[in-house]
This record gives C-alpha cells, structure tokens and sequence, in this order.
C-alpha cells in the first residue's frame, strides 16, 4: 500500500510513510521534513511517537506534548498519486 498517514498539529505536520531504506521496506516517522527516526510498520512508529518517546525533534520540541491521536484511525491516510502513462 502506497501513501503516508499524517496529523496536522499546531507544532507542525507529523507523517508516517512507507519507503524503501537500504534495499528493506520501512517507515519514516516525520515532523515536517524532519527525520525522527524509522520503523518496521506504522502503528510502530506511532507507538515510538506516543507511547514510548523514542524519537526526539531536532528543534527540541517536545514531542509528548502535541495531541497526537493514539490510533491511526485517527490520523488521515493519503494515498499515493496513481501514476499516469501516456497513450
């Protein structure tokens, strides 16, 4: 499944996706452009954001205080862009 989940947070934007990291499927875990950290999946990653504090901006915000929702269904997937081929 393409695509990345996101929550928009007054601090900044937080984004989990699916990438490919030394030829092995991951996840990047995202505040705005910045890499937080990676993960096998991404309720991982949400579980290092909200649960166990594993990762740590570099502009020493406080991660533990945004209102991150605890449950992916809370966050908005978007999909990946459909690639378009030329007839």
């Amino acid at each position: 499944m393409g695509g990345y989940w996101l929550c928009d947070t007054p601090q900044g934007a937080l984004r989990i996706q699916r990438t490919l990291l030394a030829q092995k499927d991951c996840y990047v875990v995202l505040l705005d452009h910045d890499v937080l950290g990676t993960c096998e999946s991404a309720e991982q990653g949400l579980r290092m954001l909200t649960e166990e504090h594993g990762y740590k901006a570099s502009c020493g915000l406080d991660l533990a205080r945004l209102p991150i929702p605890r449950s992916l269904d809370g966050w908005t997937f978007a999909p990946a862009a459909a690639h378009r081929t030329a007839n």
